[in-house]
């Protein structure tokens, strides 16, 4: 693993065709859309939703990307994706869709694709085994992979060319166990942090992206399945809260913060399953199992935010992912009654109520776009 380049953080790299003869204001026009932000002009935000089946299951009736136009709640395109098992979606600084292939859990899949924020296939990716969600920093993308069952990996891809930085991925032990089983990726400013299962229950790697040795954080009974950011700061959930007495012994989320990481425990919903930033407010689903009703609850990540809830619902289902456009949040919700009544939900950040929004089925992981400035 090398230390990327400080400058242009996260922005892919992009070229002007150049034509002999060529209208000089059409040139500019194409390098202007080209080195934007990387989305194609829209007036509409879009969320994307990747259905791959039962959440969690190691099988899936549905894999394809939807896209959706959020003001009408519209779909606009639905993208057959390949491939078997657990899949996970993230956007880059560009714009471009990451779907990252896990593949079921006795068969694990590598390598990523990539998307327009279109639906147009643009690449394959190269990755490693069981590949978990994409996270981009330091101008490049980094997939942490479960391996085998006995170490991690982390991959790490340029953004520009969408090379392999390294001939091979970078190995994850975790030094008090001979076991790491990754769960979960995130970011902590401009570290990564890769959770996964050890020995005696979790550990936490934290790396800079160079080729030190990593810092390792030893955790009790924890299964952190999603990591999330809050500026500095990395979130993870504990999936398994909820399944020690009495409740409280372990926590909910915690905050990683600082260098040395100083680790803040924080109470939410117990076993959070998912969850997202928005502001200083994170908000969760948690869930002991995938048939009874969610909790939703808000926890304060930052200062300017309160906490809220617990807010218990009463439609049974698991709630397989979350999403937010900065204000509005967004749940996808497995039903375990019919396929019919799957559907992505939009939560009330002051009573917890869900309202459908939209009826799509097998929906395990969601991303957000943002309007661009200017288009049709």
């Amino acid at each position: 693993m090398r230390r990327p380049d400080a400058g242009n953080p996260g922005r892919a790299r992009c070229y002007a065709p150049l034509v002999r003869g060529a209208n000089v204001g059409l040139v500019l026009l194409a390098l202007l859309a080209a080195c934007g932000d990387g989305t194609p002009a829209s007036r509409h935000a879009r969320l994307y939703a990747l259905s791959t089946g039962d959440a969690g299951q190691t099988g899936g009736s549905n894999h394809a990307l939807t896209i959706i136009d959020l003001p009408t709640w519209k779909v606009t395109r639905t993208v057959a994706v390949p491939g078997a098992g657990r899949a996970f979606l993230a956007r880059d600084p560009s714009g471009r869709l990451w779907v990252t292939h896990h593949g079921p859990d006795n068969a694990f899949e590598s390598g990523a694709e990539l998307f327009s924020p279109e639906g147009d296939k643009l690449a394959d990716v190269a990755t490693c085994k069981g590949g978990h969600r994409a996270v981009f920093g330091m101008g490049d993308a980094w997939v942490a992979c479960e391996e085998n069952d006995f170490q991690g990996a982390l991959a790490q891809i340029d953004l520009g060319t969408l090379a392999p930085v390294t001939a091979v991925p970078t190995a994850l032990r975790f030094p008090e166990s001979d076991v790491f089983a990754v769960t979960s990726a995130g970011l902590m400013g401009s570290r990564i942090v890769v959770a996964g299962a050890v020995n005696t229950g979790s550990g936490v790697l934290v790396l800079d992206g160079s080729d030190a040795a990593p810092r390792s954080i030893l955790f009790g009974a924890a299964n952190f399945g999603t990591a999330l950011s809050h500026g500095e700061d990395a979130v993870l959930l504990n999936a398994e809260s909820g399944l020690v007495r009495p409740p409280g012994t372990i926590p909910d989320v915690i905050k990683m913060s600082g260098s040395p990481v100083v680790v803040t425990n924080l109470t939410a919903a117990p076993s959070p399953q998912t969850g997202v930033v928005v502001g200083d407010a994170l908000y969760v689903a948690g869930q002991v199992d995938g048939v009874t009703s969610p909790t939703f609850a808000r926890v304060a990540v930052g200062e300017r935010a309160g906490a809220g809830g617990p807010w218990p619902t009463s439609l049974r289902g698991q709630a397989a992912a979350m999403a937010t456009d900065g204000t509005a949040v967004f749940v996808a919700l497995e039903r375990p009654d019919s396929d019919d009544a799957d559907g992505l939900y939009e939560l009330d950040t002051g009573t917890g109520a869900l309202t459908l929004r939209l009826a799509l089925a097998d929906v395990t992981d969601l991303a957000f776009a943002p309007p661009s400035a200017s288009g049709n």
